[in-house]
């Protein structure tokens, strides 16, 4: 008899000590492990988008950007803004274009949209939305007999004085566009002997840029 009391006594300390989980605590755990793939630590972080300056600049003109997508812009630069690639344009020269086109400067800016996704432990996915862009455009060489010199660097806005210059028109084309383009700025030069020398009224950075815009027709 006594044997039997602390047999009993016994089994209860030990249903105390370790309680069997109920069908819902088993539910809840199956379901932790089904959204996190392991017990602990969420995996379903939100998914954080970057967009690089070019995309976002680009984006203003032109939204619902698509991935792999060619685009085509203008870069219209106002008088007193900076002109890349060493143009040396007198001002008399700038003020007559910005009077007869309503700029100083244009150029074309051609490139594809990439969106890169990466995945880590720590931040979950990151998708970067990047616009990688030529800027094709024409200048002045007065050292060189006013020589007109034509320019493809890769876009960059951090060399863009957005209060003096914009973005303007354009739109969609593809990898075709985009090689014919680089193809007529690199043949500009030596297509024309009158492409040869710059000139304000009939060789000037509109000109050549109407040549490149010409490849997206």
């Amino acid at each position: 008899m006594r044997f039997t009391y602390f047999l009993s006594a016994f089994l209860a300390t030990l249903a105390i000590a370790s309680p069997i989980s109920s069908g819902a605590d088993v539910a809840e755990g199956a379901d932790l492990i089904a959204r996190t793939g392991k017990t602990g630590t969420p995996t379903d972080t939100p998914e954080k988008v970057v967009k690089t300056p070019e995309f976002e600049a680009l984006e203003k003109v032109h939204p619902n950007l698509q991935d792999k997508q060619y685009y085509w812009v203008y870069q219209k630069d106002k008088l007193g803004a900076k002109i890349l690639d060493g143009d040396t344009e007198s001002l008399t020269d700038l003020e007559k274009l910005q009077k007869n086109l309503g700029f100083e400067h244009i150029g074309v800016v051609v490139g594809q949209v990439v969106y890169t996704t990466k995945t880590s432990k720590k931040e979950g996915k990151t998708t970067t939305k990047s616009f990688k862009a030529f800027y094709y455009h024409l200048t002045k060489n007065k050292d060189k007999n006013n020589a007109a010199v034509v320019h493809w660097p890769v876009w960059e806005t951090k060399k863009v004085d957005f209060s003096k210059s914009f973005l303007e028109n354009g739109g969609q084309t593809n990898s075709k566009g985009a090689d014919k383009a680089k193809t007529i700025a690199k043949n500009y030069i030596s297509s024309d002997p009158k492409h040869v020398t710059y000139n304000v009224d009939d060789n000037n950075c509109n000109t050549f840029a109407q040549a490149v815009r010409a490849a997206f027709s």
